[in-house]
């Protein structure tokens, strides 16, 4: 019981130290200044966000003492469970938000399709490799004149290493949380409601900006490099999912550029 305890403050004692959590909710709270600024009576938004992420992190703290209980101990594969529960309840939420929020009239568009999804998708990987490989040359020059190495950072990031050391049951929960549920709960959140909410206040182009650095953000992790540099990766890669949204029209692209993405991600790590 007592292990089981000390589960539930290490939980919470992480989310205190999860960098992202405080440089997200910075983000956010600027925004929502800005908007009420320009639109005083402007209909909620961020506190659908912070009720589906708390949301998410509510279970993952409950969940984990629960399991521990049950379980008589921590075990790899039921801290995995939580984390695919977590990945579910958010989708879940976040499907829920989405269709409340489009019903009153509160999410643009998202553009028309003027690009095919196949298109989009290759073309997304095509400036992503672009990018990417310019960011390698940049952080590989910042390690070697600033002597430092970029650790994982991101509690994702932590879970991805232990694909190859867990067996084909933790396997199965992590592929199904990091290249499925993750990447469809965080596409309808940001990409089907933050990204069109936004579209209808800022345009396309601001809405895609404020998106990806409110998602990058809370991307940022547990490590101690310097702030910034690893969500600077994970910025480039919103900007394109939420490109790929306006320009299809829909959220069939970005999800599926980045399950490809994290499935890669799983792939290098076996």
């Amino acid at each position: 019981m007592a292990s089981c305890i000390a589960e539930f403050t290490g939980y919470v004692e992480a989310l205190t130290r999860w960098r992202g959590l405080w440089a997200g909710a910075f983000v956010m709270a600027a925004l929502w200044l800005a908007m009420r600024r320009i639109q005083p009576r402007t209909p909620a938004l961020w506190s659908w966000v912070m009720a589906a992420l708390g949301i998410e992190a509510l279970v993952g703290a409950l969940g984990a003492s629960a399991v521990c209980a049950a379980l008589g101990g921590r075990v790899t594969e039921g801290t995995l469970a939580v984390r695919l529960a977590q990945s579910s309840i958010l989708l879940v939420v976040s499907l829920i938000v989405m269709r409340r929020m489009a019903h009153a009239g509160l999410l643009a568009t998202g553009g028309e399709r003027v690009l095919s999804v196949p298109r989009v998708v290759l073309l997304g990987f095509f400036y992503l490799a672009m990018v990417n490989l310019r960011l390698i040359v940049l952080i590989s020059a910042f390690e070697t004149f600033a002597r430092v190495r970029m650790p994982s950072a991101s509690a994702a990031e932590a879970i991805v290493s232990r694909f190859a050391s867990v067996g084909w049951q933790g396997q199965v929960l992590i592929a199904l949380t990091v290249a499925v549920l993750a990447p469809l709960a965080e596409e309808v959140l940001f990409r089907g409601v933050v990204l069109p909410r936004l579209q209808l206040w800022m345009g396309a182009a601001g809405a895609i900006v404020a998106t990806s650095a409110v998602f990058a953000a809370l991307h940022e992790g547990f490590g101690s490099e310097p702030f910034g540099v690893r969500a600077s990766g994970v910025f480039v890669h919103a900007l394109v999912l939420g490109w790929a949204r306006f320009r299809t029209g829909g959220l069939a692209a970005p999800i599926t550029i980045h399950v490809i993405i994290n499935a890669l991600s799983l792939l290098a790590h076996r």
